[in-house]
């Protein structure tokens, strides 16, 4: 009989603590905190690669001068002194020309 009071007993225990400290607006915050570390640990990963690939990207781009010179052609549409710029239309038959 005493060993079932005290099993009851500690069961009451376990689960009024549990139930405290999940009400209990501290633990709250600080699980919250928790997941969102581990959130932010993760964004910064993200970030470290990305860093990473640009840091490449840049040390590539510095050893070769005509790629440098091929980006900025490409995304800035930059033009050298003289250079003329021709754009070409592909048609798929002579009869969406016409028209």
């Amino acid at each position: 009989m005493k060993k079932n009071f005290f099993k009851y007993s500690v069961y009451i225990i376990i689960f009024f603590t549990i139930f405290f400290i999940g009400i209990n607006p501290t633990t709250r915050n600080i699980v919250s905190r928790l997941f969102e570390v581990h959130k932010l640990k993760g964004q910064i990963e993200d970030a470290t690669k990305t860093n990473l690939e640009y840091k490449k990207r840049i040390e590539y781009m510095q050893t070769k001068p005509s790629l440098m010179e091929k980006y900025t052609k490409k995304e800035l549409n930059v033009l050298a002194d003289g250079e003329i710029e021709y754009h070409f239309n592909d048609y798929q038959n002579e009869d969406e020309v016409k028209k």
